[in-house]
């Protein structure tokens, strides 16, 4: 078996200083492409356990020989955009399309946005003095993400063996569908906000982070039930349902001892998560 990847990226960046403002542009296209090929054949009936190459084996098993072959390809173009302004007010803004090979070409690309802003409170005049707040910002970001991660072609027809046909004295190989067909499969997306806070203080003995998620996986993508008729298949691949995740995550550490000789800190980590299935439609 052979695999294949191929990958071609550019990427371009600006950046641009000017006093207390620094802005920064990047732009890119990236290019992958999967090939993979397999053959196969069986021998059996070995002389002795010592050389089992093909040629010395009695008898080749024909059932158990063939060829295998697959693909896939993603062409992506995305871009940033990021705004600090004294190191206090940060405003980032990106975009991404991705078409995949894998989707039909009628909903084949994905556009995927993202945003995010943070306030550098401490950096502000009054909270200059305060002398036990090392760094504090706020943070909040909403974005959306996109899966494809599910195998090539099933978007198309296919066709597939169905055994062997008598006649005339022969055997005939028999085709027909592969799979049932579902020409709407698109992105699976993911719908995300967060709002979050970092903090240091105390001359950095105490620092860390506390943020709350939200996520809304919409569109899933699975293997599902369908009636015989009027589908082949009992099996169909499609986008149903969407999912919802919510909670909260902390991560502080607290550098109790911090001398020359010995230094001694702690760190408390968690996370609380609520799913729920917001809906299941056919």
């Amino acid at each position: 078996s052979t695999n294949q990847l191929l990958v071609w990226d550019n990427v371009a960046n600006y950046v641009h200083q000017f006093g207390k403002h620094r802005l920064d542009v990047m732009a890119g296209q990236s290019w992958t492409d999967s090939q993979w090929t397999q053959s196969y054949i069986r021998g059996t009936h070995f002389r002795n356990g010592d050389i089992q190459t093909l040629n010395a084996a009695n008898k080749i098993d024909w059932s158990a020989t063939g060829t295998n072959a697959s693909g896939w390809g993603i062409l992506s173009w995305f871009g940033r955009v990021a705004y600090n302004f004294d190191d206090r007010y940060l405003v980032t803004a990106n975009v991404r399309a991705d078409g995949s090979s894998k989707l039909h070409p009628d909903h084949r690309w994905g556009v995927f946005p993202s945003f995010s802003a943070a306030w550098r409170v401490s950096q502000e005049s009054f909270l200059k003095d305060v002398q036990w707040i090392d760094d504090l910002k706020i943070r909040a970001d909403y974005g959306v993400t996109g899966n494809q991660d599910f195998g090539s072609y099933l978007s198309i027809n296919t066709m597939g063996g169905f055994g062997y046909y008598y006649y005339n004295g022969k055997y005939f190989q028999v085709w027909g569908p592969g799979k049932n067909v579902n020409p709407d499969l698109r992105w699976e997306k993911g719908k995300n906000w967060n709002i979050g806070l970092d903090f240091s203080l105390f001359n950095n003995r105490l620092y860390g982070s506390l943020n709350y998620f939200n996520r809304r996986q919409q569109d899933l993508l699975g293997n599902y039930k369908v009636s015989v008729p009027p589908y082949l298949f009992d099996e169909t691949f499609v986008n149903v349902g969407t999912m919802k995740n919510s909670g909260f995550e902390f991560d502080i550490t607290f550098n109790a001892v911090n001398t020359r000789d010995f230094s001694y800190s702690f760190s408390v980590i968690g996370t609380t998560m609520a799913n729920k299935f917001v809906d299941f439609s056919n």
